[in-house]
């Protein structure tokens, strides 16, 4: 999960340009192949895109790079990035060919409980967990409460931002 805030300040992309404005951030997180591997269909109306908003995102912004270098999505997305932003968007990613690049954005816990949710949906969808096996984690540095504004109130910290790769060990 990757902070991409600062690249989307001055967006006239309207639906990061508001979150922003009041205050959120915006995240991204890279999925290896996955802009061959998943369909803009299943992003835009099928399963990931339901897995998003059942995480309670009110949509799925997404890019693909093509092969070519080029990015393909949500119309409004690309046309807001320029070619500086582009580039930044694509180094910070570590985003190649065939890559695909999913957003989210809102406040923290929101954007967070997003991104993680598609993490796992993901990986169980490419295969890369590894159900028979039990691994040992030691968090360090991990949020031990986090605010359910909903009942107003704190909460043990159920969501994690371990990236794909950690699952493919």
């Amino acid at each position: 999960m990757l902070q991409v805030s600062d690249i989307f300040a001055e967006s006239s992309f309207r639906v990061f340009a508001d979150g922003l404005n009041g205050g959120g951030i915006i995240k991204v997180r890279c999925v290896p192949s996955g802009a061959k591997t998943f369909s803009n269909s299943a992003l835009k109306k099928g399963d990931i895109y339901n897995e998003a908003i059942k995480s309670g995102a009110k949509g799925l912004p997404f890019l693909k790079v093509l092969d070519d270098g080029e990015l393909e999505g949500i119309s409004a997305l690309v046309s807001s990035l320029d070619s500086t932003n582009k580039e930044q968007l694509l180094s910070r990613c570590s985003a190649g060919p065939g890559d695909l690049i999913l957003f989210a954005g809102g406040h923290q816990s929101s954007v967070h409980r997003t991104l993680d949710r598609l993490r796992l949906f993901i990986a169980n969808q490419l295969g890369l967990i590894d159900h028979s096996r039990h691994s040992m984690l030691w968090v360090t540095d991990f949020p031990m409460f986090e605010w359910n504004e909903t009942e107003q109130r704190l909460e043990v910290c159920l969501s994690s931002t371990l990236p794909l790769e950690i699952l493919m060990k």
